[in-house]
């Protein structure tokens, strides 16, 4: 600790930088590997996500063409019988 004290302002700085530097070093590594398990959640929710996406999607079209239908069928209903 007495050296601490003696050394010159330039050690100090330098000290203190390669202590910052080594800090931020680690910081970005566990950045790094906190991203991809993100990464990976995300992929895993996808693959999950996507299909139903996709079947509720079809389920609308289908419901979309039944009312549709329903609205063809009732308006010929309505329509009066010429013959």
């Amino acid at each position: 600790m007495q050296q601490w004290f003696n050394a010159s302002l330039q050690r100090k700085i330098s000290g203190l930088l390669v202590v910052l530097l080594s800090f931020l070093f680690v910081v970005i590594l566990y950045s790094i590997y906190k991203l991809k398990l993100i990464d990976a959640e995300m992929h895993e929710v996808a693959e999950i996500d996507v299909p139903l996406t996709e079947m509720v999607s079809e389920l609308e079209m289908m419901q979309l063409k039944q009312h549709l239908l329903i609205e063809q069928f009732r308006l010929r209903g309505d329509q009066p019988k010429w013959r």
